[in-house]
């Protein structure tokens, strides 16, 4: 029964993950969501950028998290394990940030590539390159 209510609950998660983002989206607009989420420190929301395999492989390493802590006592924080722009969600080195949209070169209509501009204290550090992918109509972050 236990087991049963997990499943539910990640599901319920899952289906919450997926809503969260794509919603009514562009290459640009899920690019800012995504970095308000890092700036903010929402994994959730962050999560819900990505395209849908990561958020299942977000789910199955936070799944294998909690095992591990039922059955061991061992503690893995799932972000970790997928690493790269979620990692940044856990990192209070971004909270300072700004990131902001520079361009969006799309290539079809599936893909797309947004540049972002990043500054510290208003000063310009570099530029970064966020690919997207659009699934069932709706843009995701492609990791």
């Amino acid at each position: 029964m236990k087991r049963m209510i997990t499943v539910l609950l990640a599901l319920g998660m899952l289906a919450l993950l997926l809503s969260a983002c794509g919603a009514g989206s562009s290459p640009e607009r899920v690019v800012k969501t995504y970095f308000e989420a890092v700036k903010a420190g929402d994994l959730e929301k962050a999560i819900s950028c990505f395209q849908p395999s990561v958020q299942r492989q977000y789910e199955a390493a936070t799944s294998l998290s909690d095992s591990l802590i039922g059955a061991f006592g061992v503690n893995i924080d799932s972000s970790t394990l997928l690493g790269g722009l979620v990692g940044m969600v856990n990192s209070d080195t971004y909270r300072d940030y700004e990131f902001q949209v520079s361009g969006v070169r799309q290539s079809g209509d599936t893909r797309a590539v947004v540049e972002v501009v990043v500054r510290i204290g208003g000063n310009e550090t570099g530029t970064a390159t966020v690919q997207c992918v659009r699934i069932d109509g709706q843009w995701y972050l492609e990791k």
